[in-house]
């Protein structure tokens, strides 16, 4: 097995800028974005989450058990079973910005928003799992783990901080201020996914315990029997609680925060980035 030196701990972590930093940005300002800067009516704009929360239910284990089973395919064994998905998102972090364009209709926006919740399900799952494959070490994999958690508390301050200095540079009432939001970040995560693919490594595929499965049909009856089978563990049950009421919180929040310091409370925008800028660093 390699050794994990400082700049594989480094290179690891700044995958989750993916992770908290882009959901960030969009939790705090995408709503706000559809319904001053675009023709969507609040209506419109919140079936976009919603419709992009049940795409991202359904997506998330189908790509789990597309990546657990991509070695058998030939690019899986040259890429490998996590790694492709982590290669191919490097050009595809240019969809991020195009969320932040002005004057298009609904379609274009849904459109955008499921697009980017598909790559983000893609690279995200894979990596989740990443560490186990680079090391079965558990203090390594902690480690690794530890600077996943530092780059996330780093983005989250970056999703904050940045709006704000463009807003301060262009105005509130420009749009700009968040197409280029967008652009930085999408350079910064194609950068993220290019350190993370290119230091990043998989355990070897002789030592990959799993089931061959021959048709698209048993495919899935295998996923769904996984699924349900999860829900028999109580402690599972218990996560799960605790997963959905405390980032669902953590989300109704960030989306209404903007709305009420702007509308209800009178204040500029710029102060909404300053407060979430504070809050990251608390």
């Amino acid at each position: 097995m390699k050794k994990i030196h400082l700049g594989h701990q480094l290179a690891y972590g700044s995958g989750n800028l993916l992770g908290s930093g882009a959901l960030a940005v969009s939790g705090a300002w995408l709503l706000y974005f559809y319904t001053t800067f675009t023709d969507l009516t609040m209506v419109q704009a919140a079936s976009i989450f919603s419709i992009g929360s049940i795409v991202d239910a359904i997506s998330n284990p189908i790509m789990g058990h597309i990546s657990d089973n991509f070695h058998h395919t030939k690019l899986g064994k040259r890429f490998g079973r996590r790694r492709f998905f982590i290669m191919i998102a490097i050009p595809l972090m240019i969809v991020y910005p195009l969320m932040w364009m002005d004057g298009f209709g609904y379609w274009y926006y849904l459109g955008t928003y499921i697009l980017f919740e598909l790559i983000y399900t893609m690279v995200m799952v894979p990596y989740e799992t990443l560490a186990t494959e680079m090391t079965s070490d558990f203090s390594l994999r902690s480690k690794l783990t530890g600077y996943k958690a530092i780059f996330g508390k780093i983005a989250n301050f970056m999703a904050a901080f940045i709006p704000g200095r463009f807003m301060a540079m262009y105005g509130e009432d420009s749009s700009k201020s968040f197409l280029y939001t967008g652009i930085l970040f999408g350079v910064i995560l194609s950068i993220a996914m290019a350190a993370l693919y290119f230091t990043s490594w998989e355990r070897p595929f002789h030592e990959i315990v799993g089931e061959k499965i021959k048709s698209p049909l048993e495919n899935l009856k295998q996923l769904v029997l996984n699924m349900l089978s999860t829900f028999k563990v109580k402690t599972f049950r218990n996560h799960l609680g605790m997963y959905l009421f405390g980032f669902g919180a953590e989300w109704l929040f960030s989306a209404s925060f903007t709305y009420f310091i702007v509308f209800a409370l009178g204040q500029k925008a710029e102060m909404v980035s300053n407060l979430n800028s504070f809050s990251s660093i608390m």
